[in-house]
């Protein structure tokens, strides 16, 4: 066994991984079981960092059976993600971003460097471009709570594109 899968038997590691299951009451975030084996997966790796070093927002608590449909569907991603030009892969981070920030805390901020990023992230939160383009400002900032805003106003008031 390597040296990274050793550091998984680690007491930190497994403290960690307790609090993250604790968090979500035992329960699958995938498909909501209580009765299938758990595991903590890290959503991200950072070079350098310990797999207890990680936020909560970084893990999440899995069974067995959603964890490994989390590495099939992370592994095709970055499969489909060849076949795109960059325009297209900056609107498809952008929209990530804007699913994201639905539920982040409303103090979160991202910057959009780009107008495909913003393009995508209207998308995401289906509001017209304009929209995310104002509530940026010139220096491309929003917040997660700004988004939410725009994003939960009743469907009825929003613009067609």
């Amino acid at each position: 066994m390597s040296a990274f899968w050793e550091k998984y038997k680690d007491p930190r590691w497994q403290r960690r991984r307790l609090e993250i299951m604790q968090n979500v009451g035992f329960c699958c975030e995938g498909c909501g079981s209580t009765s299938k084996t758990l595991n903590v997966h890290h959503k991200l790796y950072r070079k350098g960092h310990e797999p207890w070093e990680y936020n909560d927002l970084e893990l999440m608590c899995l069974c067995e059976e959603c964890h490994e449909g989390w590495h099939w569907l992370k592994e095709n991603f970055n499969v489909a993600l060849q076949y795109i030009d960059l325009h297209a892969y900056r609107e498809v981070v952008g929209y990530a971003i804007g699913v994201g920030l639905r539920s982040a805390h409303p103090e979160t901020e991202v910057y959009f460097k780009t107008d495909e990023g913003k393009r995508g992230a209207a998308r995401a939160l289906n509001v017209s471009d304009e929209e995310i383009q104002k509530a940026c400002g010139q220096d491309g900032v929003i917040s997660a709570g700004a988004l939410q805003a725009l994003y939960q106003r009743p469907k009825t008031k929003r613009r067609k594109r």
